[in-house]
């Protein structure tokens, strides 16, 4: 939950460091303290902190994956010859297997289409609490609260529903992939 308390700001900002820089979430900070509702505040704070950090995780799975794609061809390469082809076929097929995993892990989790759906999610939600919070456009009005909670839902849900269709684009290329094979 985000309070307005300084040390509580502070120990997030520390633990967020790693999600994103200082600066951003300084901004993030500073746009959700101009929001005088605490329960708009603590919905807004919870959403923006839940997807910037979904889109870290899934730039840091997405690099690590397209960096083992990289390497382990290498360590095919460089395993094969350090082993003796008649010492140990099994291991030599492990590698191989490994970097097969590797590769398609990356392709099929489809890391870098969700790290880009939960940071544009992340920026939309940043975008939409300007307006609100410097009462442009659509938030002049006095029912400017419901309007902006209602315009969050719809961003959250678009994303909710943006991610079930990556997800179904991944279970559509396993299948096809299985179907190949058998």
């Amino acid at each position: 939950m985000y309070h307005r308390d300084g040390s509580e700001k502070v120990r997030k900002m520390k633990i967020r460091k790693f999600f994103a820089s200082k600066v951003e979430w300084q901004y993030i900070y500073q746009l959700i303290d101009a929001i005088k509702d605490e329960n708009i505040r603590n919905y807004l704070a919870n959403q923006i902190q839940w997807h910037a950090i979904k889109a870290y995780w899934y730039r840091a799975l997405d690099n690590i994956s397209r960096l083992l794609t990289i390497l382990m061809p290498m360590l095919v390469v460089v395993v094969q010859q350090m082993i003796k082809e008649d010492d140990s076929p099994v291991s030599q097929a492990v590698i191989l297997a490994g970097a097969t995993v590797t590769s398609a892990a990356g392709v099929f989790s489809r890391w870098n289409e969700k790290k880009i759906l939960y940071r544009k999610t992340t920026e939309l939600l940043k975008e939409e609490t300007i307006l609100y919070v410097t009462h442009t456009g659509q938030y002049k009005s006095a029912k400017r609260d419901e309007r902006f909670i209602m315009e969050i839902r719809k961003i959250v849900c678009d994303t909710n529903t943006n991610w079930g269709k990556i997800e179904e684009k991944t279970d559509g290329q396993e299948e096809q992939q299985m179907e190949g094979e058998g």
